[in-house]
């Protein structure tokens, strides 16, 4: 017992020690903080909230009004074969590639909270559904940053394939083999416009706070050479390039950042592909603190959406090295 209280007790001081330091490090470069905050909300403002508002506002009124139901009888039958998941699953899917990251955490959490779906179903599908999408994967990245079609193709393949078979692999994760019907808890109430409207109002602020968030990490790390050690370590054991770790390291907090790191270092057209696959498979951090707010409805376990994310990942860059291969 005495034990137990010790640990505890360690383990507070410890996160009061590394909370301290953060504060430390923030207000020693305020001028920074200020530029690199504002440089995130203007990516958010310009870029992310005209194509991301639209979509969260559609989907929370498809959810609601229980038409996602009526679409996933589609996908029925290959959903239960592939995920064992309702059609909704499908639904869930299709909307994740096309919309890109949060989509398919927050489509997810509201099929939860309405009662279409169950933990079990939820935790499945978020095995495959949290997907970036081609405007993001083709648009932005491969012909924005690489100046490459093709790169983008062969990403967004890799990508999306990787988070079929990723779903296929946790199929049996929290699964029922008794057969359970669930009502929809429609919502028949005048204010349905203005619910969506505030909930996709609340979903684009946070996901716009968090993009902030991690620039400012970002414009620290790199003024306070934080990678640099982890960069020293990589080199020293597996002869890693340095350019190559920084911008793995970067995109493992804000994928855009690390992509557009990797796009300047002039890699090969089978490098990039393979870093921009692992990079935007994983997600970063900035992407899970985006998702997490919609999972921790329905409670998912972090330790859960972690290894989905890692075998996610793995796989994507598996499929990329077979297409490349081919190609």
């Amino acid at each position: 017992m005495i034990k137990i209280h010790k640990s505890k007790n360690v383990l507070i001081v410890f996160e009061l020690i590394v909370v301290l330091l953060i504060m430390s490090l923030f207000l020693a470069t305020p001028k920074l903080n200020m530029t690199s905050f504002f440089d995130g909300i203007l990516l958010w403002a310009k870029y992310v909230m005209p194509a991301l508002f639209p979509i969260l506002f559609i989907t929370s009124i498809l959810n609601s009004s229980g038409i996602a139901q009526s679409i996933g009888i589609i996908f029925s039958p290959i959903t239960k074969k592939l995920f064992n998941c309702g059609g909704v699953a499908g639904y869930v899917y299709v909307m994740s590639i096309l919309s890109g990251y949060p989509v398919g955490a927050k489509i997810t959490s509201e099929l939860y909270t309405n009662g279409i779906i169950n933990y079990g179903e939820a935790c499945r599908i978020t095995s495959f559904s949290s997907t970036s999408g081609p405007l993001f994967i083709i648009g932005t990245v491969a012909i924005g940053m690489f100046g490459d079609y093709k790169l983008g193709l062969v990403v967004a393949i890799s990508h999306f394939l990787g988070s079929l078979v990723n779903g296929i692999f946790w199929r049996k994760l929290y699964y029922q083999p008794t057969i359970v019907k669930y009502s929809a808890n429609h919502s028949n109430t005048p204010n349905i416009l203005e619910n969506c409207m505030l909930s996709s109002i609340r979903g684009i602020l946070i996901i716009g706070g968090y993009i902030a968030i991690s620039y400012m990490i970002l414009s620290l790390a790199s003024h306070y050479n934080i990678f640099l050690p982890i960069i020293n370590v990589a080199q020293t054991l597996f002869g890693t390039n340095a350019d190559i770790m920084n911008g793995v390291l970067q995109g493992m907090i804000e994928i855009t950042k690390g992509s557009l790191v990797i796009s300047k270092i002039g890699l090969s057209f089978n490098a990039n592909a393979l870093l921009c696959t692992g990079i935007i498979s994983f997600g970063g951090l900035s992407i899970f603190l985006q998702a997490l707010t919609y999972l921790n409805k329905f409670g998912i376990k972090l330790k859960i959406y972690f290894a989905q994310k890692i075998l996610q990942t793995t796989l994507s860059i598996t499929i990329c090295s077979i297409i490349l291969l081919i190609i």
